[in-house]
């Protein structure tokens, strides 16, 4: 197409648009950037910047730099998508629905959850209202909402909207399917916020072995990296540590070694390491950690503040309290306002400072 109709050439554009989400499907969001980058300056070119066409990049654009960890420029490109919207490119609110969608998804991993509460919510009920259900906007909408109530310990909540996803996402793929297997992940995150952490594991290892079958790696590395947490809950700490030691080359090469789910990675490894009672270790990779997820999702996220609650505890039993005050002290300070009082971590934080003093 390129050689007999040029770069300009809509079927061109639209060929290069298709291998772009082909790519990011893959998980390969930096290749996807690079085609979206010449994609996008050619349609603002030739079509101008205020188009459909330009809207349609935009986003795919965005949910590629939300998805490799890099949320100040998907925040940017979802502004200026919605931009766009609010001049009326969108006649049928089938973009606001997808722009409300990332938008939530952004300030869910900034840690703005009334922000990112209000936007899904608003995405589920335009897009139920101009899309035909079941629908995987639907469906992803509803997942980051179950997500965001999982951290907000509201599992009552969470549960309905992770069921009501799974249901819809088998409807949409049946049950042997990438999305449907990342239903069920989701759902085992919510038996771990529960405490039913044996429960999860089960239903991870089926995850696993649906991943093998649709010959998925990267799929089966993102559930490995859940299985990884359900195992530590279950203080099988050796096997944890084990697994993720030959886990973590392969991991870094395909994420980056900075990326938020190396930052996972060592979270993970450290309270493993703490449940051993190998205290320098667990500072060793918390601090890792705490590196990578102020880069990653920034100082404010409450996972960076656990991820400073436990270098705090790693420093505690060192005897370095002189060190791990600080820490708690920050911590309590960034969760204020993000999670309610008696949220889990807020408590385990308070408690941390009184044994402190």
């Amino acid at each position: 197409q390129l050689a007999e109709f040029g770069a300009e050439d809509p079927g061109y554009l639209n060929t290069m648009n298709d291998l772009a989400n082909a790519l990011s499907n893959q998980s390969r969001h930096e290749e996807a950037i690079a085609i979206y980058d010449e994609v996008l300056a050619t349609r603002e070119r030739v079509l101008g910047p205020n188009h459909r066409h330009v809207l349609e990049v935009l986003i795919n654009r965005g949910w590629d730099y939300h998805n490799n960890g890099n949320y100040d420029a998907a925040e940017a490109d979802v502004g200026r998508a919605m931009d766009l919207v609010n001049e009326g490119i969108d006649d049928n609110g089938i973009w606001r629905a997808h722009a409300l969608r990332l938008q939530g998804a952004v300030a869910l991993m900034r840690g703005r959850f009334d922000d990112a509460e209000g936007m899904l919510l608003e995405a589920i009920e335009l897009g139920s209202k101009v899309l035909l259900r079941p629908h995987i906007e639907i469906v992803a909408a509803s997942r980051s909402l179950g997500a965001l109530y999982t951290s907000q310990r509201r599992l009552d909540e969470a549960e309905r909207f992770f069921r009501q996803s799974l249901e819809e996402t088998e409807q949409i793929y049946g049950q042997l399917h990438q999305s449907t297997i990342g239903a069920n992940v989701m759902l085992a995150g919510l038996q771990m916020a529960r405490e039913q952490h044996t429960a999860a594991l089960a239903r991870l290892d089926e995850a696993v072995a649906g991943a093998r079958v649709l010959d998925d790696p990267t799929l089966e590395m993102d559930i490995q990296f859940v299985r990884f947490q359900a195992l530590e809950k279950l203080e099988r700490y050796e096997e944890v540590i084990e697994a993720i030691n030959a886990t973590r080359p392969t991991a870094s090469d395909f994420y980056g070694a900075d990326s938020l789910q190396i930052g996972v990675l060592a979270l993970t490894q450290g309270n493993a390491a703490f449940g051993l009672g190998q205290y320098q270790e667990s500072v060793d990779q918390h601090e890792q950690g705490l590196r990578i997820f102020k880069i990653t999702v920034g100082e404010g996220h409450p996972v960076t503040s656990r991820s400073r609650l436990a270098l705090a505890k790693a420093h505690k039993s060192l005897g370095n309290d002189d060190m791990a005050r600080p820490l708690v002290e920050e911590a309590i300070a960034r969760l204020t306002g993000a999670l309610s009082p008696d949220h889990p971590t807020v408590v385990e934080a308070e408690a941390l400072l009184s044994s402190l003093e």
